[in-house]
């Protein structure tokens, strides 16, 4: 028995290695990467427009806001009683959490939920169900937007190589997830009751997945909910890609212009949901910033993308610190208080 403990530790202990040093490779390539490009020089020299900067920063603390208070309008309608303040402090510390190697693996989801289950006894299957309906919308509103945005503008036409498939594939993702959501939410109750009695069957976990599928079907009877989280999803969209549209003409004199920008950043925002704590994002957002074409005719220089994504890491950043000395100073309000639902 001692000697399968110090197996199993030690696996772990390997693992974390491997893992966090496969974080600070990437970390380290992307950071070479931008020092040793003239842009970074022409940064650090050139004029900074803080205040555009500023506003960048602004838009991040409303969409943070914004999904924040989405979450809590969810949380609500399954009859889980609990303050915004709340809300907005559980979110910030996932927050936090969702910065670290082994959180964007796990996801700062899965900590919202057990903060928010250990402050509601009884109340864990109702709050997964909130935050996979959360993200859920927030997908949806993202490639929806996309989709939208992509198709009303030129950037459509004008894109080139696979970012024309990727518009495409952003309009059939949308399309696939409306129809699961609507399978879900709307399929025959005979179905529905199907499926319960399979997932009732998993050994151990049957009855909290039979409340989990309780809980998201419960949506079903909240429609206008439902479509005011995703407008304000479309809102934050927007709110995300002006955030880095000022962030870029705070830095750059020659910059992609607005509308490109409400389709690149979004999609390049949406690889964050790949399980690697840093470099999609900052990989596919210079490539759409090199391949696609400005006002002018002119094509943006390499490492303008992965600085302006640097950037939005600073910003997320300054708001998960939040969470980070919050936890530090009142982890009571978190880890301990358990409000029992009558």
């Amino acid at each position: 028995m001692h000697k399968n403990v110090i197996r199993q530790n030690l696996k772990k202990s390997i693992f974390f290695v491997i893992k966090n040093a496969f974080f600070l490779l990437i970390l380290y390539f992307l950071i070479s990467s931008v020092i040793k490009n003239h842009i970074f020089k022409e940064i650090w020299d050139g004029p900074k427009n803080y205040y555009l900067l500023s506003i960048g920063f602004l838009c991040y603390l409303i969409s943070v806001f914004l999904s924040l208070l989405r979450w809590h309008i969810l949380v609500h309608s399954l009859n889980i009683s609990i303050p915004f303040w709340k809300t907005l402090r559980i979110g910030i510390v996932s927050l936090f959490v969702s910065m670290l190697p082994v959180g964007a693996l796990i996801g700062g989801d899965i900590s919202k939920a057990w903060m928010l289950s250990r402050n509601h006894i009884g109340k864990g299957a109702e709050s997964l169900a909130s935050i996979i309906v959360d993200r859920f919308i927030g997908l949806f509103s993202m490639f929806t937007y996309v989709s939208i945005i992509a198709f009303v503008s030129d950037f459509h036409s004008s894109a080139l190589g696979w970012a024309k498939y990727l518009c495409w594939g952003t309009t059939i993702t949308s399309i696939l997830f409306a129809c699961i959501f609507c399978i879900f939410l709307y399929c025959p109750d005979f179905l529905y009751d199907k499926l319960l009695n399979i997932l009732g069957r998993i050994f151990y976990i049957g009855s909290f997945l039979q409340r989990l599928a309780k809980a998201v079907r419960f949506y079903k009877t909240k429609p206008f909910l439902l479509i005011a989280a995703f407008f304000i999803g479309f809102f934050i969209q927007t709110l995300l890609a002006t955030m880095l549209h000022f962030a870029g003409c705070g830095l750059f004199e020659n910059t992609q212009n607005y509308i490109k920008n409400l389709t690149i950043i979004p999609i390049s925002i949406g690889t964050v949901y790949i399980p690697i704590p840093i470099g999609p994002m900052e990989v596919v957002l210079d490539w759409f910033y090199t391949h696609t074409a400005h006002a002018n005719g002119t094509f943006g220089k390499a490492g303008v993308g992965i600085i302006i994504a640097i950037v939005f890491r600073f910003y997320i950043m300054c708001v998960a610190f939040l969470g980070f000395f919050y936890y530090l100073f009142c982890p009571n309000d978190i880890s301990t208080s358990k409000l029992r639902e009558k």
